[in-house]
């Protein structure tokens, strides 16, 4: 799934994208099994991501959060982007793996400005 992250990365370069994000989430370390994905190339915009309802709410264990513009992207516990903060980051964020309090990730607020 690595190379998904990587496609998303070059696409929005080779395209010339003044704008816009993609996250995946994925049910498995190492960007691997199931995954959701949310995107988009509008240039200003404040986007929640909501995997609440798919078998990777509570059970998220990789993302990858690709960005050509000002993203910041802040990562939930709940569902449409409440509860807990559980971490923000702006611009690109990739991990793996996440903690225990990360796999209860449930969606995730985006903001590009």
């Amino acid at each position: 799934m690595k190379s998904l992250f990587l496609f998303t990365v070059l696409a929005l370069n080779l395209a010339g994208a003044q704008a816009g994000y993609s996250l995946t989430v994925y049910s498995a370390v190492n960007y691997g099994g199931k995954h959701y994905e949310c995107f988009s190339t509008l240039p200003r915009t404040t986007l929640c991501c909501d995997w609440s309802q798919t078998v990777i709410n509570d059970n998220l264990n990789s993302f990858d959060f690709t960005t050509a513009s000002n993203c910041g992207i802040t990562l939930f516990k709940d569902w449409k982007c409440s509860g807990d903060v559980l971490g923000t980051s702006y611009g690109v964020w990739a991990k793996p793996s996440v903690s225990s309090a990360g796999q209860q990730g449930s969606s995730a607020q985006i903001d590009c400005y």
